[in-house]
């Protein structure tokens, strides 16, 4: 297993009355019975732990400096998720991977899609202060995957949102059905807004008999359906060992990268989305990760 020196924090918080909290969200790494992390979750441009809203947080070269974690050494209790005020907040999913340094690639930790339990320090009446994450695998090039998380942020400059349909769609081998393009939906979440972080799950339906597998994935791209531009900022994508898109999303056992777009350069070869050829490109290649 690997040393992680950077850890991104994924969350979607519930679309029910007062799931939203003013207070600070905490991540607690315990590693072979240490504390090694016990990070506040910086306040951002992101509209943080709001109802219906997702997150995206990368924890590392904050001060105080994350440690470095051995993965090894982690258990099913060693990943915890608090909060460190009394205005409860209600998350609903919860997804932690790292990096083994600057050049590493994505590394699952922990995930939890079916989150029940509400988080406050106010134990007496409305939550517990901390919850345990359950230990995710790093799937193979063959695992079959059921399902796509689609993880992103939107750049924090003007114009960076937009209101144009964007839509995603995953190219197999000859043999291997293609899951169905993916139309990002109108949901709780500040969909695709300036400084706005998402998660969506995407469903999978192909032939069981000749599954989607990574190695049998030959590319990804995003397309927009509008001259209302989009600037990304992030953008993540995970293969699942479950099926996705049903109104109650199975928390994986295994989950393996498929796309880890850390900062969107809008270059040559990432440039922003717009049919609009004077902002963008319509349709964007994304590069796969090895």
């Amino acid at each position: 297993m690997a040393q992680l020196s950077t850890i991104m924090l994924s969350t979607l918080t519930e679309n029910t009355r007062f799931a939203g909290t003013d207070s600070r969200a905490v991540l607690i790494i315990i590693d072979d019975g240490t504390d090694v992390l016990h990070q506040v979750v910086p306040r951002t441009a992101q509209a943080d732990l709001e109802r219906g809203d997702a997150n995206l947080y990368a924890i590392g070269g904050i001060v105080p400096l994350v440690p470095t974690v051995e993965s090894a050494n982690l258990t099913n209790s060693s990943v915890r998720l608090g909060l460190l005020g009394p205005d409860m907040w209600a998350p609903r999913h919860c997804f932690v991977w790292g990096y083994n340094g600057a050049n590493g690639g994505p590394i699952p930790v922990a995930m939890d899609t079916e989150i029940d339990q509400r988080l406050s320090a106010d134990t007496n009446r409305e939550g517990r202060i901390s919850l345990p994450v359950p230990l995710v695998g790093l799937g193979g090039d063959d695992m079959t995957i059921q399902g796509l998380m689609i993880v992103l942020r939107t750049a924090n400059i003007r114009w960076a949102g937009t209101n144009s349909r964007v839509t995603f769609n995953v190219n197999t081998d000859p043999a291997v059905s293609p899951p169905p393009p993916f139309v990002v939906p109108n949901t709780p979440q500040r969909d695709l807004e300036r400084a706005e972080a998402n998660m969506y799950f995407m469903p999978v339906a192909g032939n069981p008999q000749v599954p989607l597998t990574k190695s049998s994935i030959t590319g990804v791209s995003v397309t927009i359906s509008g001259g209302d531009m989009w600037a990304p900022q992030r953008m993540h994508i995970f293969g699942l060992d479950v099926p996705a898109g049903g109104a109650n999303q199975a928390t994986p056992t295994s989950v393996v990268p498929l796309v880890d777009i850390r900062n969107w350069p809008n270059g040559a070869n990432l440039p922003r989305l717009s049919t609009d050829a004077g902002e963008g490109s319509a349709t964007v290649n994304l590069p796969l990760v090895a």
